[in-house]
Formats: structure tokens, sequence, C-alpha cells
């Protein structure tokens, strides 16, 4: 019983500091520094859904989905020590990961009253290993 209580106090507090990772993605001096490789396609460029509600993720643009979430995938590396390096190809691709399991997960009524950056972090402890 004492290993599944332990067990259970570590996801939550891995939880509740991957929330606060994610919920910090919003702030200005977490958005990647890479230079564009084309200023017509800065697809990581203008999330602004961190911490909105999930009616409103469910009626924004998949480019501020994908921008999103190209903010807290980078809060995610950051995390775990680690960065992109400005490989845009690797966090594209985790970056939509990170988008399509949100998407997953609101696409009924169950998590109508979470926020994003709740549901990211569920979605971050799924989709990307702790190395903390």
């Amino acid at each position: 019983m004492t290993k599944i209580k332990n067990y259970l106090i570590s996801i939550v507090a891995i939880s509740l500091f991957l929330l606060l990772a994610v919920a910090s993605s919003d702030s200005s001096d977490s958005t990647p520094t890479y230079s564009p490789q084309s200023n017509v396609d800065q697809w990581y460029v203008g999330g602004t859904l961190h911490s909105s509600s999930i009616a409103e993720w469910k009626n924004a643009t998949e480019k501020n989905k994908l921008a999103t979430c190209a903010d807290i995938v980078a809060n995610v590396k950051k995390f775990n020590n680690e960065n992109y390096n400005g490989d845009l190809v690797a966090m594209k691709r985790d970056a939509t990961e990170m988008m399509n399991c949100i998407n997953e997960t609101v696409s009924g009524d169950e998590a109508k009253n979470m926020k994003v950056n709740e549901v990211a972090s569920l979605c971050a402890i799924l989709l990307f290993p702790i190395k903390k």
C-alpha cells in the first residue's frame, strides 16, 4: 500500500510541476529563439492558447494551436534540461503530437471544464519521458 501511495504522490507532484512549466510557456522568454528559415513559414510563432479554455481551443486555428504547442514542447524540453538546438523539424513533430493529443483528449465533453495547459500537462506526461 505504501508503494502505491508513493507512486501516486510522485505522479501528482510531476503533474503539478509540468502544469506549472506548461502554464509558464506563454511568457515571452520561452518563445523559441530560432532564426526562421523563411519569413512565411514561422509556424512556431504567435500561439495564444496556453491558458485558454477548451472551448477557445476548439474554435482556434490550427496555426494558433501548433504555435501554442511549440511553446509547450519547448518548455517540456527545458524542464528536462534539453532543447531543440534549432531543429525545427523535430520541434514541429513534437508540437504536432502534442496538438493531436490535446485534440483527441478534448474531442468529447469530458474535458470541457479544463484549461489547455491542464490537458497539455497530461499529454506531456503521456508523450515525453520525465528525465528529472
